[in-house]
């Protein structure tokens, strides 16, 4: 299956929008790709990965729900709410709630 398709079973699971900026898209995806292929997981493409014990960061990784609550958007921007995706910007830069949890 392809990345995008993932990306999109995801985003509808979790009643998220995909970004609709295709460029930005297109660059996360790229991200996802090559962690898949080197780790065997989507791991986070924004973050550094400890393939040992960053499970967290496997998108969705555990902080998404919370960040898009309080963000409109996950860490990477991957995934959005309805109302950030109408502003038709690219994501703002956001806490790393896996810093915060001391990891």
């Amino acid at each position: 299956m392809e990345i995008s398709s993932q990306i999109e079973q995801i985003a509808k699971k979790h009643n998220w929008t995909v970004q609709p900026l295709k460029d930005f898209r297109e660059l996360i995806e790229t991200g996802l790709e090559q962690n898949l292929v080197i780790y065997g997981a989507l791991f986070c493409p924004c973050r550094d990965t400890d393939e040992a014990k960053d499970k967290d960061i496997i998108c969705p990784c555990v902080y998404a729900h919370a960040d898009m609550t309080e963000y409109g958007q996950c860490y990477c921007g991957l995934f959005v709410t309805e109302e950030v995706a109408a502003l038709g910007k690219e994501p703002e830069s956001i806490p790393d709630r896996q810093l915060k949890s001391g990891k």
